[in-house]
């Protein structure tokens, strides 16, 4: 990832990336993870973010130029579960990160396929 996309407007998605990539090390080496746990631990974000994507893309095709309430309220869910994460301790429940991580999903894909439909 480039280093100026985390401070731009509208370029929220490749810092969630790299934030998926901190929660992985985090996971990894702080909670004493083997690899392939830290892994699994964090595939909570796909199904969400693609479940999302295709529900606002379907909602897209009605909204008839209403395209702005997903980026915001996308945005907000986003931002709300990029929060989260940042917040972690040292030793999260299961349930934290999972919750968060579908928050974060959910965001994901509410906002990403506005552009592409709009």
């Amino acid at each position: 990832m480039a280093a100026g996309w985390e401070g731009a407007p509208g370029f929220a998605v490749p810092a969630t990336l790299r934030d998926r990539r901190v929660l992985r090390i985090h996971l990894f080496a702080i909670t004493n993870a083997s690899p392939m746990g830290s892994g699994i631990r964090n595939l909570q974000l796909m199904p969400a973010s693609s479940l999302c994507t295709l529900l606002s893309g379907t909602l897209l095709k009605y909204a008839k130029g209403h395209f702005q309430l997903f980026l915001v309220v996308g945005s907000a869910v986003l931002t709300t579960g990029e929060g989260m994460l940042h917040m972690i301790g040292l030793n999260p429940s299961t349930g934290q990160y999972i919750r968060y991580q579908i928050l974060v999903g959910v965001g994901v894909g509410l906002s990403i396929q506005v552009p592409v439909m709009a």
